[in-house]
């Protein structure tokens, strides 16, 4: 997503994850927030006119990985959508450094 408001179902996923918190962890990731900030791979939190931001701003990395999933295992999966490149470049590396398998891997 460009910016927070461009998230779909973003208030669907946010019940989802505190309804399961020991079944569902939701992490957005965006290119910027109101403020124009860009840090890669750095929780960032912002005004957005009343709601903080609580996501990554920038590219997605093995470090921002590691801090927002659930361990790899066999019951483990990674729900992800975005474009292409960011899934090919950037996503699928950093599961697979973490060790999930493209079996646990589902884009749409």
């Amino acid at each position: 997503n460009r910016t927070p408001d461009d998230i779909l179902a973003r208030d669907t996923l946010e019940e989802l994850a505190t309804k399961h918190p020991d079944r569902f962890v939701l992490t957005h990731t965006v290119d910027k927030i109101a403020e124009e900030k860009s840090v890669n791979s750095d929780l960032v939190k912002g005004d957005l006119g009343g709601k903080d931001w609580k996501g990554y701003v920038g590219f997605v990395d093995t470090a921002m990985a590691k801090a927002s999933l659930f361990p790899a295992s066999a019951g483990s999966v990674c729900l992800l959508c975005g474009p292409p490149v960011m899934l090919e470049k950037a996503c699928y590396p950093a599961l697979h450094a973490m060790g999930y398998t493209d079996a646990n891997i589902f884009c749409f």
